[in-house]
């Protein structure tokens, strides 16, 4: 019983982890869409293949927990939450790069006139984000 809740734990941290790529990914792409900033605009599209692999990586673990365990109860409901928590994770860093996208990787200036309203939504997003997240703790 020991080593299922420390690989319970386990799979919390690296939520955790992928919880803060995925923040830190988004803030970024906001500074490079409000700055057309192209270097920032690189980190975000080298962040993502991580934020991919980590959700590949939290879906084995969660799935090999529901495989060999058989949890019951509040741990079943908390593996469910971490497998939809690590997809929706998944997908706010794909929406970090279609962010950042109109900043083109191949050095040109983007075209368009960045809105005020897109910093604005990511600032209300990210505060909900952390608090959703805070419940993990």
């Amino acid at each position: 019983m020991f080593k299922f809740h420390q690989n319970l734990d386990d799979l919390k941290e690296k939520l955790l982890v992928m919880a803060g790529m995925a923040e830190q990914a988004i803030q970024r792409s906001i500074e490079a869409y409000r700055t057309r900033d192209l270097s920032i605009c690189e980190l975000v599209f080298r962040a993502e293949p991580s934020i991919n692999r980590l959700e590949r990586e939290i879906d084995q673990m969660a799935l090999d927990l529901l495989a060999m365990e058989q949890p019951m109860a509040i741990d079943l409901r908390f593996i469910l939450s971490v497998i939809r928590i690590n997809a929706d994770l998944e997908r706010v860093g794909d929406q970090a790069v279609n962010i950042s996208c109109p900043c083109p990787r191949d050095g040109r200036l983007c075209q368009h006139r960045p809105s005020g309203d897109i910093p604005k939504l990511a600032v209300a997003c990210l505060g909900h984000g952390a608090q959703s997240i805070a419940g993990l703790h």
